[in-house]
């Protein structure tokens, strides 16, 4: 690749890190921090910790599924979506298995952390988050190349995150907290929907059978509509006369871009995936406010 077509040093890592997608992580914990706050269980070590945790957590989730596509083939030429360091050649197999290396210990250190000064069970939830981040892409049974992506979604950017970072503030599991960690579950798949959406014909080509793959391209778009609704039902517990008004914010910015989804196609549709990591940070601030108003 000549000097020209390389991007900057930044560009290329920031293309392997997606910051784009940090919304995804971020939600889940703030939700549940909001909740800690309204019962008088805050604890702001844990809350850092917890953060740490699962921003850490899926970056290396990110950066594992560049580096398994990249060495399954699932990554060619004919790729449509955000350009891919490694796939690239602007960042070597050295570099990005460095990267992967620094955050599993970050992720390690953290999460040891936050058992320390919470309870030391929670080491093996731990165990499990760092197996479902490299699971995702790699190992025996990758979750993504099996139709199975959407569930580990719904689990590890829903309700692990928002259950276990409100455990380590009080050490109970409320039922309305099953609520809410539902809510950023569905939420959170639709990032994954318009990814294998925009995706079906290389991820077909190369043998990665996403649910898509397996069910049929057309389900995306329903598939995205189902979870976006069911994103504010599950919400109940929460309603309130002032709180539909922040509800119907998210609902009209969630129509604008299932509508999107309908009538776009190829990369056209890369705005529409950091747009949908924006509606799960914009339905994580109208639960919190609802969390308030309620």
């Amino acid at each position: 690749m000549n000097a020209k077509s390389s991007p900057s040093a930044s560009r290329a890592w920031l293309a392997l890190l997606r910051p784009h997608t940090l919304p995804a992580s971020i939600s889940p914990v703030a939700v549940a921090l909001a909740y800690a706050l309204t019962d008088g269980t805050f604890r702001p070590l844990q809350a850092i910790l917890a953060l740490v945790v699962a921003v850490t957590a899926q970056t290396v989730s990110n950066v594992a599924n560049d580096w398994f596509d990249y060495k399954k083939g699932a990554d060619t030429d004919a790729r449509v979506g955000f350009e891919r360091g490694i796939s690239k050649g602007w960042l070597s197999e050295r570099q990005v298995l460095g990267a992967l290396f620094f955050f599993i210990i970050l992720l390690a250190l953290s999460g040891f952390a936050l058992c320390a000064v919470s309870s030391w069970w929670m080491l093996g939830v731990g165990i499990v988050v760092a197996i479902g981040a490299l699971a995702y892409s790699a190992g025996p049974y990758p979750l993504a190349y099996h139709g199975l992506g959407e569930v580990a979604v719904f689990v590890f950017y829903g309700l692990v995150p928002v259950l276990f970072t409100y455990y380590v503030q009080a050490g109970h599991f409320p039922m309305e907290l099953w609520h809410l960690g539902a809510s950023m579950g569905f939420a959170g798949v639709n990032i994954l929907v318009v990814n294998n959406y925009r995706d079906y014909a290389e991820d077909r080509r190369s043998g990665k059978r996403t649910i898509l793959v397996i069910k049929g391209r057309d389900l995306g778009p329903r598939l995205y509509l189902a979870c976006g609704l069911l994103s504010i039902m599950v919400l109940y517990p929460f309603y309130s006369a002032p709180g539909f008004l922040f509800l119907l914010l998210y609902l009209a910015f969630f129509m604008a871009n299932y509508r999107r989804l309908s009538t776009q196609d190829g990369a056209a549709l890369n705005p529409l995936l950091a747009r949908t990591a924006r509606a799960l940070f914009l339905l994580a601030a109208v639960t919190i406010a609802m969390l308030y108003l309620s």
